[in-house]
């Protein structure tokens, strides 16, 4: 068996196909949000079950229907979405892209499964669709320079040549060649070349935003403090001078007026750094916790906005680490703010759990919802921004759940210390 040309194929060809899912399956469950990684290891995974059933698909006309009717299919739309997904503008999100890419494919395969299509047209539409991953890869390298797009790109390239150079030289002996599967070897590795190169340039980018975000609240904690605490603190050295100045008069009694005034102006500005340093970091938080500054907050923010805001939770014993609890409180309050500015909510709900070790909030609302993916990153809607990069900034994974008139819930899954 492992003299026949075919079976070497078909273990090389599986072994590949079954790494390669392994690695796009690991980077995946680095960083979550990298979808492509998802489409690559779904292409590898269809390829693998492909050669694994090829054989038995000689003698049994339904394992060759599936084969060809619908693995080939299933692991060129994987292929595609994960290429059109590496591009800045993602095509895949498009309502009919998809769509007409799985019909189009589907009905190849209920022709190819006919047995009408020669198998010079079953590798032209590899080599068509492995051309259209190379330019796929190729702009998306224009765009971000990243020299994994550029790595894949070639391979593709080189991959779509190589079948066309086989139909040439090889003809019906070009599915008994070893070389189409080992291409998968360089096409996982730029993968990995690509996951870290992405995930290089989007730490850069959220270290400036996190360094801009941290300039913009001390702008405004300056702007705060010199509107209000500096002008009492101006005021009450005026009090003070007028004191010192009544007082060298002999005049006790202005004096004494002057002082109580003056006191009443010392107090409001304790009020005032109070309120400040409760805004900066409530002491509910440093005292007894996540839940119970949640719950202070919910309780003040109803009244101020005259909205229902329950919390669902007990406290979570041991209590996460500072960081942790600092950035899901914040997270919490961007939610509740962006609900009851942009969503005109009923009620809002936030929930406080543990599951599998990892704090879970959720932030759910009953307003009139939206189109995330249209709202994410515009210019004037950086609320959804700021709350991802608060929720990686601790090594947490962050999800959006809205839809237009459907309200929304966001759920942040977060580790007790950040990572």
């Amino acid at each position: 068996m492992f003299n026949d040309p075919l079976s070497q194929v078909i273990i090389v060809g599986a072994l590949c196909n079954a790494a390669g899912a392994a690695i796009a399956l690991y980077l995946w469950n680095q960083q979550r949000s990298d979808r492509y990684l998802l489409f690559w290891a779904g292409s590898w995974i269809v390829g693998t079950t492909r050669f694994l059933i090829h054989l038995q698909a000689d003698v049994s006309p339904w394992l060759r229907t599936a084969e060809v009717a619908v693995l080939f299919p299933l692991l060129f739309i994987c292929n595609v979405l994960g290429c059109y997904d590496l591009l800045p503008t993602k095509p895949w999100r498009k309502r009919y892209v998809v769509p007409i890419t799985a019909l189009l494919l589907f009905a190849y395969g209920a022709v190819a499964a006919s047995g009408r299509v020669p198998l010079q047209m079953a590798y032209g539409l590899v080599i068509f669709i492995f051309m259209f991953d190379a330019i796929c890869l190729w702009v998306a390298y224009r765009v971000t320079r990243l020299s994994g797009h550029a790595m894949a790109a070639v391979t593709f390239f080189l991959w779509s040549g190589w079948f066309f150079l086989g139909l040439v030289l090889l003809g019906a002996a070009l599915p008994k060649s070893i070389i189409g599967p080992l291409f998968n070897i360089p096409a996982a590795l730029s993968l990995v070349v690509i996951a870290y190169q992405r995930r290089g340039r989007d730490m850069r980018g959220l270290y400036v935003r996190l360094a801009n975000t941290e300039d913009a609240e001390r702008r405004a904690l300056h702007r705060e403090l010199h509107d209000t605490v500096g002008a009492n603190l101006s005021a009450l050295r005026l009090e003070l001078d007028v004191i010192a100045g009544r007082l060298a008069r002999g005049e006790q009694e202005a004096a004494q007026q002057h002082l109580r005034s003056a006191g009443e102006v010392a107090a409001e500005t304790v009020d005032m750094a109070r309120d400040l340093m409760a805004n900066l970091r409530p002491p509910a938080l440093d005292d007894f916790g996540l839940v119970s500054a949640l719950r202070s907050h919910a309780e003040t923010q109803s009244l101020r906005l005259g909205i229902p805001i329950v919390v669902v939770a007990e406290d979570l014993v041991p209590p996460p680490g500072a960081l942790v609890e600092s950035a899901l409180f914040r997270i919490a309050l961007e939610a509740v703010i962006n609900a009851a500015r942009h969503a005109s909510p009923q009620r809002i709900t936030i929930t406080v759990g543990e599951r599998a070790g990892r704090v879970q909030l959720g932030i759910e609302d009953d307003g009139v919802g939206f189109d995330a993916q249209a709202q994410e990153g515009r210019p004037g809607h950086w609320g959804l921004q700021n709350m991802r990069e608060r929720a990686r900034a601790i090594g947490a994974t962050l999800e959006i759940r809205t839809a237009p008139q459907a309200g929304t819930r966001i759920l942040v899954d977060a580790p007790r210390e950040a990572a």
